[in-house]
């Protein structure tokens, strides 16, 4: 099992034993199983995912980062979090359509208005996954995942700025996934050998 955490500014939004966590990377989705390796990650607004045997969570994320400290804990530190059952989807669209306006005026106002926007959005996606099944909701994944070279990354790089990290920060957690994606490359050509337990595969 995975100890997940969600913390925002205000507090925990979540705090739940699950078997499994797919986060928002700054690059695609990042899947969580028991016995990951430590990671640390930039996330982006979106779409959070969690089961727990039958049952699946899911909540909009703003920006932020997500660290897997390598002892089956999940930690997800992120500007705003909304569950999905807390979601409505009137709201959603009044702050899309708000920030889509915002962002034809003030230039100095763009930050804020893109984060709203991006939040809106990770808002409509979470209620429309929480209504439908596993395969619709990986059919729209492997769409999305088409479109994955056409990305503003400039954009989300700003969101986590917006959501308080430095320059340097923002270095520093690119470096570290820089450098576990190296390893696990390393590791998966040198096929070295696994020195700590295995995880034990879930039933299909």
């Amino acid at each position: 099992m995975l100890a997940l955490h969600v913390v925002t500014p205000e507090g925990k939004t979540l705090d739940q034993e699950v078997d499994e966590v797919t986060l928002p990377g700054l690059l695609g989705e990042l899947g969580v199983l028991p016995g990951h390796l430590p990671l640390l990650s930039a996330v982006k607004a979106g779409v959070l995912r969690y089961r727990k045997g039958q049952e699946r969570g899911v909540l909009a994320v703003g920006p932020g980062f997500a660290e897997v400290d390598g002892q089956n804990k999940v930690v997800a530190l992120v500007q705003r979090a909304l569950p999905s059952a807390r979601i409505s989807s009137e709201a959603a669209d009044k702050l899309l359509a708000d920030a889509t306006e915002r962002l034809k005026g003030d230039k100095n106002d763009r930050a804020a208005a893109e984060a709203d926007r991006d939040f809106a959005l990770a808002q409509l996606e979470a209620a429309r996954q929480q209504d439908s099944t596993p395969a619709q909701v990986a059919e729209r994944w492997q769409a999305a995942d088409q479109d994955f070279v056409s990305e503003d990354y400039g954009s989300a790089v700003q969101a986590v700025r917006t959501a308080g990290y430095s320059d340097a920060q923002v270095l520093d957690i690119l470096l570290a996934v820089a450098l576990n994606t190296f390893t696990n490359y390393v590791n998966e050509v040198a096929q070295t050998e696994i020195d700590f337990p295995v995880a034990q595969a879930l039933a299909a």
